[in-house]
């Protein structure tokens, strides 16, 4: 996510799971990564798109690291 850009030396990826029924299919929003030695994860459920919703939420984890 462009979220985390700004934050020196983040690393990781984001991610949509697709859940349920119905059309379009609900979503969990998550973000996996890693700072200073520091691995997380965040999962926002039935958030949506994880670019959009973990990726900032993961960018203001790290920056307080």
């Amino acid at each position: 996510g462009r979220a985390g850009a700004s934050v020196p030396d983040l690393a990781g990826k984001t991610g949509t799971a697709e859940f349920g029924t119905g059309t379009p299919l609900p979503t969990h929003a998550w973000f996996i990564g890693f700072r200073k030695g520091v691995g997380f994860a965040i999962l926002v459920e039935g958030g949506g798109v994880g670019g959009r919703v973990a990726a900032p939420m993961a960018a203001r984890f790290a920056e307080a690291l």
